[in-house]
């Protein structure tokens, strides 16, 4: 039993730090799981310690049904499964290119500080949503994006005033089908 707390205490705090660093759809996410995963195991701990609100009857697996509720939720609700982290970082984080990272469906999955600099998107959200929407200021890098294939050329911006030489690569998986994009900026 102490073995099994310490891993799910573990995981707990894994998810935890998770929640604390993410972004706004990632904390979400990940306080769904966090929920999911301490309702069982508070269950467990009343249960073990001897706080049983309907007598002998341990209450932990009617809570692993709690437990799929909340994961079923967050599926729907959510996108729990749907929108992967591909890059994240401190690396990313400190480049001083920009880089904006797209779903198969052409959604901003993460976008660097430069890159949000570059494209005057710093404070709106934006991770989840298509390209269309967070670059629609930008018509010249929705157009390099919605077109899918490798691309680099210059792009000129309006708001904020600024020239930059774009790159967009696809992202392939097993040398087939396309599991998103990456969109590389430089002022």
């Amino acid at each position: 039993m102490a073995y099994s707390y310490v891993c799910l205490l573990a995981g707990i705090m894994l998810l935890f730090s998770v929640w604390v660093r993410s972004s706004h759809l990632y904390r979400r996410q990940a306080g769904i799981m966090l929920l999911g995963a301490s309702v069982p195991f508070a269950s467990n701990v009343l249960y073990m310690s001897g706080i049983r609100p309907s007598g002998h009857l341990d209450l932990t697996p009617f809570a692993f049904t709690v437990t799929g509720l909340v994961v079923a939720f967050g599926l729907f609700r959510y996108r729990l499964f749907d929108l992967m982290p591909l890059a994240h970082g401190v690396l990313l984080e400190n480049l001083r290119e920009g880089i904006a990272v797209l779903d198969g469906e052409q959604r901003v999955v993460e976008m660097n500080p430069a890159a949000r600099r570059m494209v005057g998107t710093d404070g709106r959200p934006f991770v989840g949503l298509h390209a269309s929407r967070v670059f629609a200021d930008h018509p010249a890098l929705v157009d390099l994006i919605c077109n899918g294939s490798e691309a680099e050329r210059e792009v000129e911006l309006y708001d904020p005033a600024r020239v930059l030489e774009v790159r967009h690569s696809p992202l392939i998986e097993d040398g087939e089908a396309s599991v998103g994009g990456l969109l590389a900026l430089r002022d």
